[in-house]
């Protein structure tokens, strides 16, 4: 589309955390949608988010729609143990002689 109706502005306008920009970023122009920072599965699992697309035309259009994200778990943290122990096998060969 050319002129002011092809002309399309992204944003996000409602998301279940309250925190906006700070979890995801949205890119104005293109409609892209990144991390704005990493997730914590442990935190949680799931975020969803109404986006606006709105044109500059006259009269405006509009559309909306929920991205739902579901985070996937990674092994984020080094393992620990409570208690290390070791094992060493080992083998003695003597020659004795009298």
């Amino acid at each position: 589309m050319q002129g002011d109706n092809g002309r399309v502005v992204y944003r996000v306008i409602d998301d279940e955390t309250g925190s906006g920009s700070d979890v995801i970023s949205v890119n104005s122009s293109s409609g892209d949608v990144t991390a704005a920072r990493k997730f914590d599965r442990e935190s949680a699992d799931t975020f969803s988010m109404r986006l606006l697309a709105e044109d500059r035309g006259r009269p405006s259009r509009t559309a909306y729609t929920t991205v739902n994200i579901h985070i996937e778990d990674t092994d984020d943290r080094q393992p620990s143990f409570s208690q290390l122990t070791s094992v060493v096998y080992s083998t003695l060969y003597c020659d004795i002689t009298r």
